[in-house]
């Protein structure tokens, strides 16, 4: 099997673990204190067993790589979803990405994919991580506070109104605002470049039409060259026959 076909057969797998590690990871921290034993149990077991999915899978991509350090280098994110916990909803991506393949083949539905697909992965994950970190110590408190203090941390908009105070807390606030730049920077470029594809697909439809209406013009007026071509041979043949009558 190609590692093509292996990837293929794996994203469903991977974008479930993903998932599994999600709920298992958050649901914890949203509902602390208040998830019975057996839930919290369950959560471990589920983070646990995704965590051993995610490495095997890379691993087993890894030893099927022809060049491991080409591999090591194209799937950072990969590795690190491996390394960081936090990071092992971004698996999503792939099945994301696969979906979009079926869609469309264009590299701007893809980066459009992964931009958005990444931004509410990353909110998400930063939420749940910043609440971990800041519950007992800040003034975010809970997980409303957190999502609304991630899309305004993402966004680099900062109102101010929470903030982290704790070392771990200002450490995930630097890495969603470097990769909200990024993001925004993503989406801007694809915006920028549909409108150039829009005005460049309009003035070549224009210059199309243009140039139907020339064509269509001379066919006309070679047309009409034609018509008014014809009865003056007539008339000159009519008017040869009469000269040699009249020779006659």
């Amino acid at each position: 099997m190609t590692m093509a076909g292996f990837e293929k057969r794996t994203e469903e797998v991977m974008a479930l673990s993903a998932i599994v590690f999600l709920v298992s990871w958050a649901a914890p921290i949203i509902w602390e204190g208040k998830l019975p034993d057996w839930a919290v149990f369950a959560c471990d077991v589920g983070m646990r067993v995704t965590w051993f999915v995610i490495i095997a899978d890379y691993l087993i991509r890894l030893w099927r790589a022809p060049k491991k350090l080409t591999f090591m280098a194209t799937n950072v994110v990969m590795l690190l979803s491996v390394l960081i916990p936090m990071l092992r909803p971004l698996q999503l991506l792939s099945f994301l990405a696969a979906l979009n393949r079926q869609a469309s083949a264009r590299l701007r539905g893809r980066v459009t994919t992964y931009a958005v697909g990444g931004s509410i992965v990353l909110m998400l994950s930063g939420a749940v991580a910043v609440l971990a970190a800041e519950r007992h110590v800040g003034n975010i408190t809970n997980i409303g506070e957190a999502l609304w203090w991630s899309i305004v941390t993402v966004t680099s908009v900062g109102y101010g109104d929470y903030y982290p105070v704790t070392t771990e807390g200002r450490l995930i606030a630097a890495g969603l605002m470097i990769t909200g730049i990024a993001l925004l920077g993503a989406v801007t470029a694809i915006l920028a470049s549909w409108l150039t594809d829009q005005v460049a697909s309009e003035t070549q439809d224009k210059q199309q039409r243009m140039l139907a209406e020339i064509s269509a013009l001379r066919a006309e007026l070679k047309h009409l060259q034609d018509q008014d071509g014809q009865p003056s041979n007539e008339s000159d043949g009519q008017n040869a026959k009469q000269d040699g009558g009249d020779a006659v």
